[in-house]
């Protein structure tokens, strides 16, 4: 087949005459059962055909490239997927069509059935009327003679018939029964009309529903005005048997009132219809057709049930025939579209995939490599020589943009080297532990934007009652921005640890700060944003003052809520407004959440200050967690700030221990008792008890020198499952940052100095730990949690 192919597109010539005889020949079949057989089945055929046979005949093979592989793809995924959805209208259409026509015929015989019922009960009631026509006319003596001749006259049709009175006993019958006493109520009948019908059902399960009998009421008036009325007990045997015959294909259904009075099969399983509409025809969820029609000489319906197949006889023949041009409308649409997109791979796509694969080999650095093209397509060939231009042109080019590029990079590695020094600089300003004062716990953490920016932070005890948070943000980016920062960093330490606390205003000492920082600001582009708290560590007291920064976030009970303390920055004109103070309490177990302008999605920021687990983790820890789910990731654009203060509500306990050795004895017994009752472990409690002895040894000995006059303030925090102990000595103190770790090889060659163990086993006994250095000495705090 591939031979003959290749045999005929060789000769173009012999190609276009057998193309469109073939075609035709295809047509002409496909006429022909359009014709005599389905002409939606073959018209779909014979459009598929033609498609298929073009494609055929336009096919040129040869080896496909990556980009004709992805047109192959998407035209065989097309043409594949339109000729299916066109088979399945077609399909869909004839299924409509089809339908209709079953569903005309189907209602046709359904009614003709309804009609023989009716037809059947419309005549016993035009005899009926006969007869009583007989009697009105008639005397009451010739009653028992019409009567007696109506019966003989249809013996069949009739069981019995009788002549009742207006109580309902019988007067005359036939046969003779002159005790039969009719109880329904028969005297509100004023036409002859069927009442009672009489059925026989069987106790047992899947039976036929009989209908056995049915009254039919004449009431007249005899000429003396008496009324008479006559019971005709009718006799269905021979009904019931014609209705099973006639409907021997169709579950059948004589109800009344949604009361199944005859079915022609033994099926109790459907004979409730209460929720099907009165009269007409559905569909079930099921797949059940069910009809329901009213007889119009008495007041019943019949119901007709039926399966989808047996309702449309004609769609269940011809879905699978549909279904079959559905399947061949896919295949060919697959076939056709591999076969068009061969011929489109050799005739345009290969000539394109060569030109890409050239300049793709200039790309990676081969200038010199040749550009050429085999197609004799006059677009793919002015493509090629545009491209050679433009390559002659980048040679002359490389030469201007590698001494570019040259100094380029020792531009931006200058740039790197003071980007790096800034940002020590910046990171080494702001402290780098936390400051655990009182039940205080307060850290802060710089995260730095890819240019250096202007903010900084500080906290720091501004006596043994009072804490200080400093943010400040100066306007502008750079190594400029830092260092300015900076100076106003220094200016405004100096200034708020003068802050007089009996003063109830903060405001004149942010003036100062401001009129300081005009002189040397840069008028045009300097403003400085900035915000201050003052926390009293004995009742949790904080005042707030801000010029321009963002609100702080204060947490409590795990519900967030930004405080509207606004102001405007130091350096903005005046007449905008003042600097905004604040004063309120927190409560224990509160967290305040002091943060720059960087932080844009604050709701999402601060979801780890929201979780129960207070003690468990520490403000280090927390503000980790910030900004490794937040802020991490993101190329920031601005530095962010944030100081976390958070309330432990402890309670507290304030001791004096005497300078002397062996002081301490008494603090550590009170101290195990305190963490036994706040529920720590025997080992927590045993390690911080030592932790605690060593750090108070340290105070009395090296602190206070055994100095009578000094003693040892001790601060103990403490609630359940968390202890602090705050321990103040009024010696000169050291810097615990510079102390290097013990190593016991170095002290026995004399590399370290002697002793320096006590401070190694305090860091490692303790959960957190804190050091602050004043005029008036050292305090170290020192903390445990049971986790």
């Amino acid at each position: 087949m591939k031979e003959l192919l290749l045999r005929l597109y060789s000769d173009r010539r012999r190609a276009e005459i057998l193309l469109p005889l073939a075609i035709g020949l295809i047509a002409l079949y496909f006429f022909y059962q359009w014709v005599v057989k389905d002409r939606i089945l073959f018209i779909g055929g014979f459009l598929m055909a033609v498609f298929f046979l073009t494609a055929i005949f336009t096919l040129n093979f040869s080896k496909a490239s990556r980009i004709a592989k992805r047109v192959t793809a998407y035209v065989i995924a097309g043409l594949a997927f339109t000729f299916l959805l066109t088979g399945y209208f077609f399909y869909i259409f004839n299924q409509s069509v089809i339908k209709q026509s079953d569903l005309k015929n189907n209602l046709r015989v359904l009614e003709s059935y309804n009609k023989t019922i009716d037809q059947y009960f419309s005549e016993r009631l035009q005899w009926a009327n006969v007869l009583r026509d007989r009697l009105l006319v008639g005397e009451p003596s010739g009653y028992n003679a019409l009567i007696n001749e109506f019966y003989y006259n249809h013996p069949a049709d009739f069981i019995s018939v009788y002549l009742l009175n207006a109580e309902g006993f019988s007067r005359f019958g036939v046969p003779v029964n002159y005790d039969y006493l009719e109880r329904s109520d028969f005297k509100t009948v004023t036409t002859p009309q069927y009442t009672e019908p009489s059925v026989n059902v069987s106790l047992g399960q899947n039976v036929e529903t009989q209908l056995v009998s049915v009254k039919l009421i004449v009431p007249f008036t005899s000429p003396d005005s008496t009324p008479w009325y006559v019971l005709m007990n009718l006799k269905l045997e021979d009904l019931t048997k014609r209705i099973k015959e006639i409907t021997s294909n169709t579950r059948f259904y004589v109800v009344r009132k949604n009361e199944v009075l005859y079915s022609n099969i033994a099926d109790n399983s459907s004979r409730d219809f209460r929720d099907f509409k009165e009269t007409g025809y559905a569909e079930t969820e099921d797949r059940t057709f069910i009809t329901r029609f009213n007889l119009q000489s008495i007041s019943w319906q019949t119901v007709s049930v039926q399966t989808m197949d047996q309702a449309f006889p004609g769609l269940l023949i011809a879905d699978g025939e549909l279904t079959k041009v559905v399947i061949l409308c896919g295949v060919l649409g697959l076939l056709s579209g591999l076969l068009l997109s061969l011929y489109l791979t050799k005739s345009i796509l290969l000539p394109v995939s060569k030109l890409s694969t050239d300049a793709g080999i200039i790309a990676r650095g081969e200038i010199d490599h040749p550009i050429g093209s085999n197609s004799e397509t006059d677009e793919i060939n002015d493509l090629a020589a545009s491209v050679r231009t433009m390559v002659n042109t980048l040679k002359g080019k490389m030469g201007e943009l590698n001494t570019a590029n040259e100094r380029l990079v020792q531009t931006q590695s200058e740039l790197d080297q003071q980007l790096q020094a800034a940002h020590k600089i910046q990171l080494g300003l702001t402290p780098h532990d936390a400051l655990l004062t009182s039940g205080f716990d307060v850290y802060g953490r710089l995260i730095l934007a890819h240019q250096v920016g202007g903010d900084y932070f500080d906290y720091f005890e501004i006596d043994e009652n009072h804490a200080g948070i400093l943010l400040i943000d100066a306007a502008g980016k750079g190594i400029s921005a830092s260092f300015y920062a900076a100076l106003v960093k220094g200016v405004t330490e100096i200034q708020l640890k003068s802050l007089a606390f009996h003063e109830q205003s903060m405001n004149k000492y942010f003036h100062i700060i401001e009129d300081l920082l005009f002189h040397v600001r840069d008028q045009r582009t300097r403003t400085v944003a900035m915000q201050f708290a003052v926390v009293d560590t004995q009742n949790g007291h904080v005042r707030i003052i801000n010029a321009g920064l963002e609100n702080p976030v204060l947490v409590r009970d795990g519900n967030p809520s930004v405080l509207n303390i606004p102001g405007r920055a130091m350096g903005m004109p005046r007449w905008l407004g003042d600097f905004q103070e604040a004063a309120f309490d927190l409560q224990p177990g509160d967290s305040l959440l002091f943060h720059s302008d960087g932080l844009e999605n604050l709701e999402s920021a601060i979801a780890p200050l929201l979780q129960e687990d207070f003690f468990v983790r520490s403000s280090q820890q927390l503000l980790s967690e910030m900004q490794l789910h937040y802020i991490d990731g993101q190329r920031l654009s601005d530095d962010i700030a944030m100081v976390l203060l958070r309330y432990y509500p402890v309670q507290k306990h304030y001791v004096k221990i005497e300078s002397v050795p062996d002081a301490e004895k008494a603090l550590i017994d009170d101290i195990g008792k305190r963490m036994e009752r706040s529920g720590f472990s025997e080992a927590k409690a045993n390690d911080f008890k030592i932790a605690v002895r060593e750090a108070v040894v340290n105070a009395v000995k090296h602190g206070n020198q055994y100095n009578p006059s000094h003693s040892v303030d001790i601060g103990i925090f403490y609630a359940e499952k968390f202890i602090e102990v705050k321990i103040h000595d009024y010696g000169k103190g050291f810097e615990w940052s510079k102390i290097e770790k013990p190593e016991m090889r170095k002290k026995l060659n004399g590399e370290q100095k002697a002793g320096g163990w006590g401070l190694h086993v305090i860091q490692k006994l303790v959960y957190d730990w804190s050091v602050h250095r004043s005029d008036t000495g050292n305090t170290l705090c020192l903390r445990m949690i049971e986790n």
